[in-house]
């Protein structure tokens, strides 16, 4: 009877040694990098590395010219010809030297397929931990943003008769079916799309600036310096321009689905001559034209009805498109980081298992910016708070970390006082920027008393 008491406590013993090795191997699979998921190995596998770096260029540009350029005319306004100009220009040649840091981080450690990772090489799970946080509400806000600008699209087609909270819906269902392809190359076709919408409605509201301005009774002449701004209104002005620089949170995974990585600088030199050439033309122009009381977005600015549901029609494929791109990237990011790896396959093929969790992913992130987009129905306040929340650690701050740690013990005095500035620039834009867009976000709630939350 001992005997066999004995022989059940071993099997006892077994078995829980057995499921402590299981669950250890799980939490390894959480530390561990993912990148051999994107490999093919069989002829089901889904072919995710197939972007060249014109797709790749396209995909970028789609991502980042999308809502921020619509929110830049009213900086010019706010703060004049000669601020607006110095800070498109300043953030925009940073954000080149900060995006170029992200592509060598990715050359020097390969491993690497999205912030996550990045994060896990600079401080192991913690760092795992808090950039996949951020990651992931960076591309709920941005994704709560496009939900929001639809909305307002909508209510611009129908003259306010149609409810704003059902127009968010309608856009976050139409961005949910589009968000379902499972690589990032089918999000790129769709890409030239997006261009050449945002394109079309920049240049249509600058030719319907032209041809209300003779009839524009509120026409204010366009000033080099504006004096009569308050702080927060002055930071918030700053927040815009940085949101229009916040595509590289997801440079990772675009490099991650590129046939060849190195010749990422190639997409990120013609994104950055393509948005800073656009930025400055969409400011000055319209600036020029508009005078000094433009709104964001500045196709609301236009006063004749007609005009704006022509534009808000010529920009909506821009407005799904971007969002389709920023819900993919966080529905990737997810199932990348929740798949166990004994169910790898899925994450490599079409399976019913693989389409029901990804179709939940997407379902999910759509939602929740959805939400985001009823909690804070102010476009440019919502902008400023995303930008200063995480496009200052994304886009700048965390740059300059990866290339600390990449460099360190190496005698590069003025590339590490660079890199030291960049840090400290992204810390001082996230307090600043949270504090000025908190406080317009009050203001706007105390004075426009027409959008109350989750209504009509």
């Amino acid at each position: 009877m001992s005997t066999i008491s004995t022989v059940t406590d071993i099997e006892e013993q077994d078995d829980i040694f057995s499921l402590s090795r299981r669950y250890a191997s799980f939490l390894e699979h959480s530390r561990e990098f993912r990148e051999e998921l994107y490999e093919m190995q069989g002829p089901e596998d889904i072919p995710y590395r197939t972007m060249s770096w014109n797709m790749a260029y396209c995909a970028m540009t789609a991502e980042t010219v999308a809502l921020g350029v619509l929110s830049l005319p009213s900086v010019f306004s706010t703060l004049g010809y000669v601020p607006g100009v110095v800070l498109v220009l300043s953030f925009g040649i940073l954000s080149t030297y900060t995006g170029f840091n992200l592509g060598q981080f990715r050359l020097n450690h390969p491993e690497v397929c999205n912030f996550g990772d990045a994060g896990y090489v600079l401080k192991k799970r913690l760092g795992r931990f808090l950039c996949s946080t951020g990651l992931c509400l960076f591309l709920i806000f941005l994704v709560g943003a496009h939900c929001l600008a639809g909305s307002i699209a909508m209510e611009t087609w129908t003259n306010n008769h149609f409810c704003r909270l059902l127009g968010a819906i309608l856009f976050a269902l139409i961005g949910f079916i589009l968000s379902l392809p499972r690589t990032l190359r089918g999000v790129s076709y769709m890409s030239v799309v997006s261009i050449l919408s945002i394109c079309c409605a920049l240049i249509f509201t600058g030719v319907a600036l032209i041809i209300q301005r003779p009839t524009d009774t509120l026409f204010q002449s366009p000033k080099a310096f504006v004096t009569n701004v308050s702080f927060s209104s002055c930071l918030v002005s700053i927040m815009d321009v940085i949101f229009a620089y916040a595509g590289h949170l997801a440079f990772f995974n675009f490099i991650a689905e590129m046939r060849d990585p190195k010749e990422f600088s190639r997409a990120l030199f013609g994104l950055q001559v393509t948005d800073i050439t656009i930025y400055l033309l969409t400011g000055t122009i319209m600036y020029a034209f508009g005078g000094g009381h433009l709104t964001s977005p500045i196709i609301s600015t236009l006063r004749f009805s007609t005009l704006r549901q022509i534009a808000y029609g010529l920009a909506t494929p821009m407005i799904v498109i971007a969002g389709v791109i920023y819900a993919h990237v966080a529905a990737k990011f997810l199932f990348f980081r929740l798949v166990p790896s004994h169910y790898s396959s899925h994450f490599r093929r079409h399976t019913y298992l693989s389409w029901i969790i990804w179709s939940t992913l997407c379902a999910f992130i759509w939602c929740l910016g959805w939400l985001i987009s009823e909690a804070i129905p102010f476009f440019n306040e919502l902008l400023s708070l995303t930008a200063s929340l995480y496009a200052s650690q994304f886009t700048y701050g965390l740059s300059g970390v990866f290339w600390l740690f990449d460099h360190r013990g190496e005698r590069r005095p003025l590339w590490m006082l660079l890199n030291i500035f960049i840090v400290i620039l992204g810390l001082v834009i996230m307090i600043l920027g949270v504090y000025s867009s908190i406080v317009e976000i009050i203001l706007k709630r105390e004075t426009t008393h027409s959008l109350g939350l989750f209504s009509c």
